[in-house]
């Protein structure tokens, strides 16, 4: 039996989720908190694996019988669909760190808060506003390596 939109609109969360089928393995994962996910289950190589396509109506019937004839069609060559996504989601994200390493203005996940707290625990500042020995850090050349504005041009 293949799905239509209207069907797969109305499916129903329960108390467990279930599966409703499409044709060619493709099926809809209906979630108790009413999510629906599109799953493509295969085999090759002698075991049985299942594709994760997307999220329903991110994802349309007609995008996710797509992405299944794809599928079907790199595992008549041989190649596994989950390892070539795999595959590619890591060379995604290594082209991504590559591009933004010298343009994050806070490297290594750190938020602003973090670095204007560090900021101020490891230059403290009074009240009105001088630092104690009466010259800011940066008037020195003397900052952490953390701060980007510095740590660039020091190189």
């Amino acid at each position: 039996m293949t799905l239509t939109d209207a069907k797969i609109r109305n499916l129903k969360p329960k108390d467990k989720q279930y599966k409703v089928a499409d044709l060619n393995g493709l099926h809809v994962l209906v979630r108790p908190n009413g999510s629906k996910l599109w799953r493509f289950k295969y085999r090759i190589h002698g075991k049985e694996k299942l594709l994760a396509i997307g999220v329903y109506p991110a994802v349309s019937l007609l995008e996710a019988r797509e992405v299944r004839d794809r599928a079907r069609s790199q595992i008549s060559n041989g190649d596994d669909p989950s390892q070539l996504k795999r595959e590619k989601a890591l060379a995604d994200k290594e082209i991504h760190n590559q591009s933004t390493a010298f343009d994050d203005p806070i490297p290594c996940g750190r938020t602003a808060a973090h670095v204007k707290r560090d900021q101020g625990r490891l230059f403290p500042v009074s009240r009105d506003g001088r630092h104690p020995r009466g010259i800011a850090p940066l008037q020195v050349g003397i900052a952490p390596s953390f701060w980007p504005e510095t740590s660039r041009s020091s190189r």
